[in-house]
């Protein structure tokens, strides 16, 4: 009920103050390293991850489905048409195709188009579509399901944080070493078990990894980052 949601409001808001004092309100420090990172703007990598979740360590599309919930619970249009009872992201009827989703992942032309936005990056930042309709359904006389709608987004932006930050952590662990996907695979489900579930990163910015400071083209750490970092920044304006 509403008293379950105010609770893990106000547990949530307390966990973002202890974390932005250790670090300085730089997000580069909140997922465990020591200085600011660019933002590699224009990084498109396999990170952004509308695919099916196959397990509790794949981090890439667990953060996908918990932003598709936020869009949901803002109220953003999730349908390619209006007369089609499947969503963006659901399996399409052939159960081999998602709808609204390329097949590494990415939302589709059409999707983004569906949803609103020309580029997956416009949803978020400070000044992205996710934070302008969050104002937008609390301006003027907000309901309480406008409250709790606006409410349960920024809890679902929180788990998306958690497991970006969790990718990530692979990812720099990987660094440009091959890795089998057995080996692939092994290595984030230690870090999910360590992580000791989704939020823990996020709570206690646990993670003890220097950021990339490459600046090369398509570093997949940089990629991986610069995701984390947006819906970060979205998260930071919805309080």
């Amino acid at each position: 009920g509403s008293m379950v949601l105010v609770w893990e409001w106000w547990q949530g808001k307390q966990h973002r103050r202890r974390v932005r004092e250790q670090a300085g309100n730089c997000p580069g420090l909140l997922v465990g390293g020591n200085s600011c990172t660019g933002e590699g703007e224009g990084s498109d990598g396999p990170q952004r991850n509308w695919n099916p979740v196959q397990s509790n360590w794949d981090f890439a599309a667990r953060a996908g489905a918990s932003e598709r919930e936020v869009l949901r619970e803002l109220r953003f249009n999730l349908k390619m048409n209006r007369t089609d009872s499947k969503e963006i992201g659901d399996a399409e009827r052939n159960g081999t195709n998602i709808v609204g989703v390329d097949k590494n992942g990415f939302l589709t032309p059409e999707g983004l188009k569906a949803i609103g936005v020309p580029t997956y990056s416009a949803l978020w930042k400070k000044g992205g579509q996710v934070v302008q309709q969050a104002k937008k359904i609390l301006s003027a006389r907000y309901s309480l399901d406008d409250w709790q709608s606006v409410l349960k987004a920024r809890l679902h932006l929180e788990k998306s944080v958690a497991y970006r930050q969790m990718d990530r952590h692979v990812f720099q662990l990987k660094g440009d070493k091959k890795w089998a996907e057995i080996l692939l695979n092994s290595e984030k489900k230690k870090v999910w078990d360590g992580g000791n579930g989704v939020l823990a990163a996020l709570a206690d910015a646990k993670w003890s990894f220097t950021p990339c400071n490459c600046r090369i083209k398509d570093c997949p750490i940089c990629k991986h980052e610069y995701q984390l970092r947006i819906v970060l920044e979205s998260l930071h304006e919805i309080e």
